[in-house]
């Protein structure tokens, strides 16, 4: 019976230490994650972030863009959830619609308008509808310049005379 006891301590000191991670931690390593290309250890800190984390908190738009960019830019591809990173991205901008975070969430929201599947044509009118919310929204902001970038190269792209030349003038 002693050696039963003995290996019983022995075995429960082996087991994983489970610590609670504070918020930024998470938010940090979630992003190391992301770079190394681990999406699904960074879904899981950003979910483990974003439930400790009350409404209002000011890191919750980080979170919840950071959600919205890896399910919107994991590989391989056919891991990616376009609507499950649209709607992280409306969180992100409803969190905090003013922050830095939002601009860069409504520009990733116009973004995902306008890059559809290979075979399938974007509705220019609501990509550039979308653009131009952005740079309308967020004037100045560098998400705001990328969107004016974006619009003129859908008016480029029609191959007009007119509409290219007008592209460039703007």
């Amino acid at each position: 019976i002693p050696l039963f006891w003995l290996s019983a301590v022995l075995l429960a000191g082996c087991g994983r230490q489970v610590t609670q991670l504070d918020p930024d931690t998470l938010i940090h390593r979630a992003w190391e994650r992301y770079r190394l290309g681990d999406f699904d250890l960074t879904v899981s800190d950003f979910e483990a972030a974003l439930a400790t984390v009350p409404e209002g908190d000011s890191r919750r738009p980080m979170i919840l863009y950071g959600l919205g960019t890896v399910w919107n830019l994991r590989t391989p591809v056919t891991q990616q959830k376009p609507d499950l990173a649209a709607s992280f991205f409306h969180q992100a901008v409803e969190a905090d619609p003013d922050g830095e975070l939002a601009a860069w969430s409504a520009l990733a929201l116009a973004r995902g308008q306008h890059l559809v599947p290979v075979g399938r044509e974007p509705d220019y009118a609501q990509v550039r509808e979308a653009y131009q919310g952005v740079i309308d929204r967020y004037p100045g902001h560098l998400a705001a310049d990328e969107a004016f970038i974006y619009l003129q190269s859908t008016v480029a792209a029609t191959m007009e005379t007119q509409a290219s030349r007008q592209a460039v003038r703007d």
